[in-house]
């Protein structure tokens, strides 16, 4: 089963690039566009991570934080704080924690997936999907590949079959 993520950001673009990777690696994903949102979004879908804009109207990121760090079912859940602040200003709000990441905006792919490894361990990391076959060689180099050896690949726009050499 996925892991499930809720992602909380005021810019549509943010939230639609975050839910498009995620889902595209395989988490199942929550989004809300504020801090109000983001509670009760937490309440009902049970994420196991959230990434948290820090500013945003209606409820800021440090606010969202507190209020789930103060519920039962929150107050272990990992957090990346995925922000255009500052950092030093998100620290000074944000206590340190092993289960909190600051991350600054713009999205840096590379680092949220660390940050989300790092954080859900190696067991809630989705798992790569299956590769799809290679397709058959083109055949630039003078052969056929139906023909084999010593067919000559035939680049006229009428269908008789490639010449022998």
């Amino acid at each position: 089963m996925a892991v499930t993520i809720l992602a909380v950001d005021d810019e549509p673009i943010v939230l639609a690039l975050l839910k498009d990777y995620l889902e595209g690696v395989g988490y199942n994903v929550l989004i809300a566009g504020d801090g109000y949102s983001a509670i009760s979004m937490f309440a009902q879908g049970k994420p196991r991570l959230v990434i948290l804009d820090f500013n945003m109207p209606a409820g800021t990121g440090g606010d969202v934080f507190e209020r789930i760090r103060g519920r039962a079912d929150g107050a272990m859940v990992p957090v990346i704080f995925l922000t255009a602040a500052e950092l030093s200003e998100v620290r000074m709000h944000v206590p340190p924690a092993d289960n909190v990441r600051l991350l600054s905006k713009p999205v840096d792919f590379i680092q949220l997936e660390a940050a989300l490894k790092e954080l859900l361990g190696p067991a809630a990391a989705p798992k790569p999907a299956a590769a799809a076959p290679a397709p058959p060689k083109p055949a630039f180099d003078g052969e056929s590949q139906e023909e084999g050896p010593g067919a000559v690949l035939d680049l006229d726009a009428d269908d008789t079959p490639p010449a022998k050499r």
